[in-house]
């Protein structure tokens, strides 16, 4: 699971991010965001913030600027406001429900929506605001680094999984990239029995109204010892993903205005699974490794496995794609 961060302009202008501590500070704030986090800006104010960070110091400044270019965000313009505008907490939490933002970082010495000298947390509706040496106390700092990354236990519902690990990456992603040896596979063998993992996690994607593509690298595995085998002639496998993506996909309620591309992939068997045998569901800067990838959706009864959620810049994800996309044999869209 991701968790949506949030401080506006005047948390930047704040004198602790210049103080003894400022390092300190900074490297825990950009932390959590770059690993755990997709910052919720309004574009608007982004003038303002790189004003401000121009006078930091220039190591500092440069970890800011880097973060603001290569971390997640995503836009609010449509619903900001700046805190000194809300006349209480619960104005805030109502304005930020549909962004679901859950946590607003604010000065140390901030005294307006009832913190005082002595209060440094408040907790409203599921939205966190914590000045920042008291970070570490809130509900979201401690779901960061007590049940984000959770295994699946193979108890829980596809429903539990989604909103557990995937939903808040989906309402905030414009990018979604699937590496899966047998997604292919498994889409062939199920089509014409059930309903197919890549089915279901699109119905998934399709119930949040932001637009995104997705990019499917999987192995064009043509002897399989668990059922059928993908057809050994390309232009027959061709074919099938042609019709799959015509008839299952595309006429899908919504599908045209909120998928702007689903491409498949497909990279030879040997290849594949030489230098690919780890399975990724990334969504723009972030990447969960599922142990059973995309076969999590698949319905059948759910397995226990492994899930973890990284930042991809700390995992192997960008250099597996790289060969991947140098060495398709089949692309089909």
């Amino acid at each position: 699971m991701i968790y949506n961060l949030h401080f506006d302009a005047e948390y930047v202008y704040s004198d602790e991010l210049r103080d003894s501590n400022c390092e300190l500070l900074t490297s825990m704030i950009l932390n959590i965001w770059r690993d755990h986090c997709c910052f919720l800006i309004a574009e608007q104010e982004i003038d303002n913030y790189l004003e401000v960070i121009d006078t930091f110091p220039p190591q500092l400044g440069i970890k800011w600027r880097t973060a603001l270019s290569t971390y997640k965000v995503f836009n609010i313009d449509n619903c900001y406001k700046p805190l000194r505008e809300f006349p209480d907490l619960i104005a805030v939490a109502n304005n930020y429900s549909k962004p679901m933002i859950d946590l607003i970082i604010v000065p140390n010495n901030y005294d307006r929506l009832g913190f005082t000298t002595a209060l440094n947390y408040q907790a409203i509706d599921g939205l966190d605001i914590a000045k920042s040496h008291s970070i570490p106390s809130s509900n979201t700092y401690d779901k960061i680094y007590n049940t984000c990354n959770r295994d699946i236990t193979g108890s829980e519902t596809i429903d539990d999984i989604w909103d557990s690990k995937f939903s808040k990456l989906a309402r905030t992603c414009s990018v979604i990239t699937i590496i899966d040896r047998y997604l292919g596979l498994n889409i062939y063998q199920d089509s014409d029995t059930k309903k197919t993992s890549l089915e279901v996690f699109v119905d998934k994607i399709l119930s949040h109204s932001n637009e995104c593509s997705i990019t499917i690298y999987t192995s064009h595995i043509t002897n399989s010892s668990n059922g059928n085998s993908l057809p050994t002639d390309k232009n027959d496998c061709r074919t099938f993903f042609e019709n799959f993506i015509r008839r299952k996909l595309s006429s899908k309620p919504k599908f045209n205005q909120i998928i702007i591309n689903l491409e498949i992939n497909i990279c030879s068997e040997s290849y594949f699974r030489t230098i690919a045998h780890d399975r990724f569901i990334t969504f723009d800067k972030h990447t969960i490794n599922l142990g059973v990838g995309m076969e999590i959706f698949r319905q059948n009864a759910v397995k226990a496995t492994t899930c973890t959620l990284r930042y991809i810049g700390n995992t192997n994800f960008s250099p597996i794609l790289n060969e991947l996309i140098k060495n398709r044999i089949l692309s089909v869209r």
